[in-house]
């Protein structure tokens, strides 16, 4: 019967936390296994933190009169946890010196066992610390109140530049470099470098009113031809290290950002307009006047014979023209 139960456990992961009876000669699913009503994890499921920068990750559990969490229950967060107890512990409720491979104090539980609170925070972050962390409560006599639903991922990132597109050669443009965090008196210094002018810039910072901090710095440049394809790197420094991301310059002619492909059928029809009635008019003129040739009214001279070869090439350039046009609308159909 326990065996089934185990089995059944096992199998759906379910999202309450159960108390293990664990021996030292490993997990045996024929041991007793008690259900604890009420203890359900709370955390996000993703947490995103830029390199070098801290973030907190919010985690607690209802604990009810009846639950059976003692005074010395310790909460004890794995990095990686799949199950094997020997993964690393980043941080734990108790005295950091029971755990000598935690990650130099960089990781801190932040809540409170007994309250319910299993919140844990990480400064400096690395892209080592990338991620599933898995939280357990350990209590008297070995009991392990396992959480088999939620484990929060962690994502290191880098400082993120913006806007990437749109820069109009000769036009002037503002880029900014943002690490949004929630570490309190942290004042990162910003480093702007590439081929562009890097001496404006400005550096800002916002507190919200959840106690996050915004830090961003604007960089204004205008952007030239021989600047397409070239670097732009913002470096963020910080007490303990730095974070740099680099971006290339895409920079386009100005009539390139106005420009309407829709235009297009309209400009090659106003062309064909404009050849037909030059064409129009120089054969009226051409007749009218090999007419008064043939009456004797004009002698024939230099002059006109060159009119006439203009409106021969004019009209070698209107029938080309419309032979293109129609070759180009007949592929379309096709």
């Amino acid at each position: 019967m326990w065996y089934s139960a185990c089995r059944f456990l096992c199998q759906y992961h379910t999202v309450l936390l159960f108390v293990l009876n664990l021996q030292w000669g490993g997990w045996n699913c024929q041991e007793q296994i008690a259900l604890i009503a009420g203890f359900i994890i709370e955390a996000p499921a993703e947490v995103t933190v830029q390199r070098g920068l801290c973030v907190r990750i919010p985690c607690k559990f209802p604990v009810g009169a009846d639950d059976t969490l003692t005074r010395d229950a310790i909460g004890i967060w794995y990095k990686g946890y799949n199950g094997n107890l020997n993964k690393k512990i980043v941080a734990a409720s108790t005295n950091s010196s029971q755990f000598p491979e935690t990650t130099n104090g960089r990781f801190i539980f932040t809540g409170k066992v007994s309250a319910g609170d299993c919140s844990f925070s990480i400064s400096d972050a690395q892209p080592g610390d990338t991620d599933r962390y898995q939280f357990i409560i350990e209590d008297r006599d070995g009991l392990l109140f396992f959480n088999f639903g939620t484990q929060p991922s962690v994502s290191v990132t880098e400082p993120d530049i913006s806007p990437t597109e749109g820069l109009i050669a000769g036009e002037e443009v503002t880029l900014t470099c943002t690490a949004p965090t929630n570490c309190p008196g942290l004042s990162p210094t910003f480093t702007w470098e590439g081929s562009v002018n890097t001496e404006r810039t400005q550096n800002h910072t916002l507190r919200h009113q959840d106690g996050n901090f915004s830090y961003w710095s604007n960089i204004t440049f205008t952007p030239s031809l021989r600047d397409h394809n070239s670097s732009l790197s913002c470096t963020v420094t910080y007490k303990h290290g730095s974070a740099n991301t680099s971006i290339t310059l895409h920079v386009v002619y100005p009539n390139e950002m106005c420009f309407d492909s829709k235009l297009i059928p309209v400009m090659v029809a106003g062309n064909i307009l404009i050849l037909a009635l030059m064409g129009l008019g120089n054969f009226w003129y051409l007749k009218r006047s090999r007419k008064m040739q043939e009456k004797g009214k004009i002698r024939e001279d230099p002059k006109l014979k060159a009119e006439e070869a203009e409106y021969e090439t004019l009209k070698a350039q209107a029938q080309d023209t419309y032979s293109t046009l129609n070759v180009s609308n007949s592929n379309r159909t096709r």
